[in-house]
């Protein structure tokens, strides 16, 4: 799939919006020319590992596809802290660093390494991608794609017909996630529109959809738990994809009361396999159906396993993840229902309760309702393991007011040894600028 020829389809279609700006594919496609150019005169050369400093911006977004038709392996990455930065550019072998001042694009030469999966990519003369991975203790896994393989299941997307109107998709998972790029390939391939947006707070997503006549906005759980607390509206919305986390189904439930207009889809995907095309036969309930001929899934002891055309080809920093008849095990814990699926959370996350096996989506449904979750598990002397729970107060209480309210409002709705037994109390929010919720567990 040549992304040059795709995106030239689509001439003067608006491709990028931002601040209420739209930029056409006519546009990118010359800037993407522009930008292999000035990659070129400052010694990118094809098969160099680059990480790009990026966000959905029309220059970002540019120089990503220039270096994709450089055939070079791309680290996107939206900027955190430079202790950070330094790290991932070692672990993912980054021989240069790119990045846009005030229009200029700058590149720089540095000496990351190499690794053998990275060599047989370039071996093989595609242009690759690599992301950064979280388990469940935090320890970020670089992720290795051939971005050939990754990228297939965009070329057949619908497009535009007859004149009609594109979607325009708001970004608003992030730049550097599988999610967000995603949406961007989906978009671009279908002849859509990217809504970029200036920050992914409830106001400025909101305002945004409707001054940008946005029609899907993919999305967090968490982000949703947040809308909910608001009275925004979502005029000219069609469809909420949701995904990244758990769903609550009482949160799932308020949505659809709250936005009848709107249909729900769940999403599936990791940054190890991309995402799988799902099914949701019933938009008011969490499972669904996932996977076709080329994405296929089985369940293996109720953990979920994927085969596909766009599995990584590994990490960079830690040991395969696949079977031996190469599935990629995701550690998801899934339960099912005819021929649908319900992804419970991470094995990793379970709560031995007593010899009682916990999972936190159960509890978390229940206290969702209160604004509180679970972060799976603390050692407990007695018991083995106890749930815990994280509440956000603007008007702290004490912490044995918090259990006792907290057991109180379980009481009925939870069985007994489900009920957290410790509550920490937290003034700031609970959900990091991606908008997941903050992890404080480690396994």
């Amino acid at each position: 799939m040549k992304w040059a020829d795709v995106l030239a389809k689509y001439g003067t279609s608006p491709a990028i919006w931002k601040d209420g700006k739209a930029r056409t594919y006519a546009e990118l496609g010359k800037e993407i020319l522009s930008k292999k150019g000035l990659l070129t005169q400052s010694g990118v050369r094809s098969s160099e590992v680059v990480f790009l400093y990026a966000d959905f911006d029309f220059d970002s977004i540019a120089t990503f596809f220039a270096l994709l038709e450089l055939k070079c392996i791309v680290v996107p990455y939206v900027p955190t802290s430079i202790q950070r930065d330094a790290s991932l550019q070692r672990l993912s072998c980054s021989s240069y660093t790119v990045r846009h001042d005030r229009g200029e694009l700058i590149a720089e030469k540095i000496d990351g390494g190499t690794h053998q999966l990275i060599e047989d990519l370039k071996r093989n003369g595609n242009p690759g991608l690599i992301l950064f991975s979280s388990g469940s203790g935090g320890v970020e896994k670089a992720v290795l794609h051939d971005f050939t393989r990754l990228s297939t299941r965009f070329a057949h997307l619908p497009e535009r017909q007859g004149g009609r109107t594109s979607d325009r998709t708001v970004a608003f998972l992030i730049f550097d996630h599988i999610g967000g790029q995603n949406t961007m390939l989906a978009t671009l391939a279908s002849g859509g529109c990217l809504i970029a947006l200036s920050d992914r707070s409830v106001g400025t997503t909101s305002a945004t959809i409707l001054n940008s006549r946005a029609t899907i906005l993919p999305c967090s759980p968490t982000f949703l738990r947040l809308l909910l607390a608001t009275s925004t509206k979502l005029e000219g919305l069609r469809l909420i994809t949701y995904g990244t986390e758990v769903m609550p189904p009482s949160i799932l439930s308020e949505l659809h009361r709250r936005y009848p207009e709107i249909v729900f889809k769940q999403t599936y995907g990791l940054s190890e396999t991309g995402i799988l095309p799902t099914r949701s036969p019933e938009s008011r309930s969490t499972f669904f159906q996932a996977g076709d001929a080329k994405n296929q899934i089985r369940i293996v002891n109720g953990k979920l396993e994927i085969f596909s055309t766009s599995l990584m080809l590994g990490y960079l920093n830690a040991e395969s993840p696949f079977t031996a008849d190469g599935w990629f095990m995701t550690g998801d814990l899934v339960e099912t229902k005819d021929d649908t699926i319900r992804v419970r959370g991470r094995e990793s996350g379970s709560i031995n309760v007593g010899g009682l096996k916990v999972n936190p989506s159960e509890i978390e449904d229940v206290l969702s309702q209160i604004e509180a979750f679970v972060d799976e598990k603390e050692a407990h002397p007695l018991l083995g393991e106890v749930a815990v729970a994280h509440v956000n107060l603007r008007n702290p209480i004490s912490n044995l007011e918090a259990v006792k309210i907290m057991q109180n409002f379980c009481k009925g709705r939870l069985e007994p040894f489900k009920v957290p037994q410790k509550v920490v109390i937290h003034t700031d929010e609970l959900y990091t600028g991606r908008f997941k919720r903050k992890r404080f567990f480690q396994s």
